[in-house]
């Protein structure tokens, strides 16, 4: 099942990264990209980012991916690699993909 992100709204993904089924601490965690189609979200965690992890209510592992005001990402279902970078990992280390059902704005006409 993909997460729904719809254009134009602020709606949350979270997801948890494992290891061999078990949650790893984001602490050591610099940086996170996502590939939508053409468009390479790249995140150091700020607040107003796209992909935000470490927030002080989320469980070990937690990050939340909000892409709907993200421009450029076209209505489409996208099989997304999401890449975490550490100061030891600067090369960055391929998570997984995130499956994403990127849907119209419903309120536009």
């Amino acid at each position: 099942m993909a997460g729904v992100v719809y254009l134009g709204h602020d709606n949350e993904l979270a997801y948890i990264l494992k290891d061999n089924g078990t949650a790893i601490p984001t602490s050591a965690v610099v940086r996170m990209t996502l590939r939508i189609g053409k468009t390479l979200l790249t995140s150091t965690n700020g607040a107003t980012q796209a992909i935000r992890w470490d927030g002080s209510t989320y469980q070990t592992g937690e990050i939340h991916i909000v892409a709907g005001r993200t421009t450029g990402i076209a209505p489409h279902i996208y099989r997304s690699p999401l890449v975490v970078y550490t100061s030891t990992d600067s090369s960055g280390i391929v998570w997984g993909e995130v499956h994403l059902d990127v849907r119209s704005d419903p309120e536009a006409t």
